[in-house]
């Protein structure tokens, strides 16, 4: 009698497998192209970028960092990053490269990750498959595309650390395959990832120190043992949040959030908050389609065969009550310290949290109920009622995506390019001229896709004024449309 297991192997070369593929590398390329052509658009952002790379160049590399980490942000991975970003030794080509690099590295630790967990399972370009598709979801499931990738101060502070998270999850299973014993090339590219993400802010903070927690509970309740490499990474875990939260400038950062709630009001505004979130994920992204085609590899993933099935054996209470306080508890620190709705990048990170778990509580609910699938179930292989529900569904839901949309309307319309050529001509002038006090002409087009905001009017504005010091003028300023006409 053939095996389960070895009727889903031959499944993979199926016509409805190859489907499958094609729809995914489909979605992929069209995301991928999309934002690769974008980047090659972009500009340094007037929100923050210019004041970082004017502070890093007035007062030397070391010095800013120094100044930010007591007078603003003890955030100090970012601030390692900000200091030195392109902008700082006048690459403004660096606003081409990084975002292309850092759709290289969601893959690539999307890849690793998958390739950790389906390696006794699937071939390497099944990995490959399952880390775009994630890749796709992710995209479109983000709340401001510019604050993750075309914008290099945000994507410092929160951007990166998301995939850190990946690698860092990746490298644990890595790891554990070894007995998470005291493999110190792991412990230290373990520790660098785990410092990067404490240090780039506290929402980052909040995340990995949860999954870290939760590794240690698991140790103590199913392997009742606690190993040494873990109390290391505990420790170097321990060493930056001190060095995060003790900074000085986060005590004056912090003091200026006049509009901070009390914890009871945080948390009801938090759960409000938290089903407009769901609705969100639901129905305005492809995440349940997608969540269909992955079904298959969960059922693989879960199996007594899969040498990583003991990872989704933790009881559902368990890992369903972690998923929901952590995806939570970003919301509501966010509530408690501004007393508003997360900020978009804020927003982005929580998405990151949220599908890794969301995915992971999927594999660990099939795993509870394989005794009790057929041998032809939808769940075991792609058969045809289950991919073409899945696909036609998940095509709807990429094409009608507003991330998607708004991409490809930026790049069609010409939007993106006008953007670009404006942006050079401002350059330009800012270079000739020879004026103290300048007046810039208002952008004829905002490309959502790219842009934040803009300089203002009143020359005062810091990012007014930063623009002006990094250009070696007195003062900038936005001249509004009466002016020009007047003019």
């Amino acid at each position: 009698m053939v095996s389960q297991e070895n009727k889903i192997t031959n499944q993979q070369t199926s016509l409805p497998a190859l489907i499958v593929a094609l729809f995914i590398l489909g979605c992929f390329a069209v995301t991928v192209i999309l934002l690769s052509v974008l980047a090659f658009y972009n500009h340094p952002s007037p929100v923050d970028d210019y004041c970082f790379a004017d502070t890093a160049i007035r007062y030397g590399y070391w010095q800013a960092q120094i100044y930010y980490y007591n007078g603003w942000s003890g955030r100090f991975f970012q601030n390692f990053l900000v200091h030195g970003g392109p902008l700082t030794f006048g690459w403004r080509g660096g606003y081409v490269v990084f975002p292309i690099g850092m759709l290289l590295l969601l893959f690539g630790s999307s890849y690793y990750l998958y390739r950790q967990l389906t390696r006794s399972q699937y071939p390497a370009r099944a990995a490959a498959l399952i880390a775009g598709a994630f890749m796709v979801l992710y995209i479109t499931d983000l709340y401001s595309v510019p604050e993750f990738l075309y914008w290099y101060t945000g994507l410092a502070c929160y951007s990166l650390s998301c995939l850190f998270i990946i690698m860092l999850i990746g490298l644990f299973i890595r790891h554990d395959q070894q007995t998470f014993g005291l493999s110190w090339p792991l412990l230290l590219a373990e520790s660098l990832l785990i410092v990067g993400i404490i240090g780039s802010s506290e929402t980052s903070m909040v995340m990995v120190m949860s999954f870290l927690a939760m590794v240690g509970l698991c140790f103590i309740l199913y392997r009742r043992t606690i190993p040494v490499a873990w109390i290391l990474l505990m420790v170097v875990a321990g060493i930056a949040c001190y060095f995060l939260i003790k900074a000085p400038g986060n005590y004056i950062r912090l003091n200026g959030n006049e509009g901070r709630q009390e914890v009871l009001a945080s948390l009801k505004s938090s759960v409000r908050y938290g089903v407009t979130y769901l609705l969100h994920q639901f129905l305005k992204t492809p995440l349940l389609p997608l969540t269909l085609l992955y079904l298959p590899v969960a059922y693989r993933l879960s199996s007594a065969r899969s040498q990583v099935q003991h990872y989704f054996a933790l009881h559902p209470l368990l890992s369903v009550g972690y998923w929901v306080a952590a995806v939570l508890a970003t919301i509501f620190l966010h509530f408690l310290a501004v007393g508003i709705p997360p900020v978009m990048r804020v927003q982005n990170t929580t998405n990151m949290i949220f599908l890794l778990g969301w995915f992971y509580n999927v594999t660990v609910a099939l795993r509870l109920v394989r005794s009790s699938i057929g041998s032809f179930s939808l769940l075991t292989q792609y058969s045809w009622p289950l991919v073409l529900v899945a696909t036609v569904w998940g095509g709807l839901s990429f094409v009608t995506n507003d991330n998607i949309k708004t991409l490809a309307s930026d790049l069609m319309s010409g939007r993106a390019r006008q953007y670009d050529q404006a942006m050079t001509r401002r350059y330009e002038i800012l270079a000739a001229s020879r004026n103290d006090t300048l007046a810039l002409d208002p952008l004829p087009v905002r490309p959502v896709s790219l842009m934040l905001e803009d300089v203002r009017t009143n020359p005062e504005h810091l990012w007014n004024r930063c623009w002006a010091n990094y250009f070696d003028h007195k003062a900038v300023f936005l001249d509004d449309l009466s002016t020009n006409k007047r003019q």
